[in-house]
């Protein structure tokens, strides 16, 4: 994220290594993720691109609180699988 990769490295890294982070260890790490969320927009973007997948439900309900509304992507296909 510092180096401010351009939008495709962005999905990669969420929709890979971010959601699997999540899904797999997202106990140890919400907290990080929640106060790294209200600090940085961009990272708190970057959680949109990130799919519930194997991550308890408990859990992505913060993820989801942590990412806040959906931004609209205006293609009209705004709303994405759980």
């Amino acid at each position: 994220m510092a180096r401010n990769p351009p939008g495709p490295v962005l999905g990669y890294l969420a929709a890979g290594p971010l959601e699997d982070m999540i899904a797999c260890f997202g106990d140890y790490f919400i907290e990080r993720i929640e106060d790294t969320a209200r600090r940085d927009p961009a990272f708190r973007d970057l959680l949109h691109g990130v799919w519930k997948n194997r991550t308890p439900d408990a859990l992505w309900e913060r993820v989801k609180a942590a990412r806040g509304a959906e931004p609209e992507c205006g293609d009209g296909l705004d709303v994405r699988p759980e």
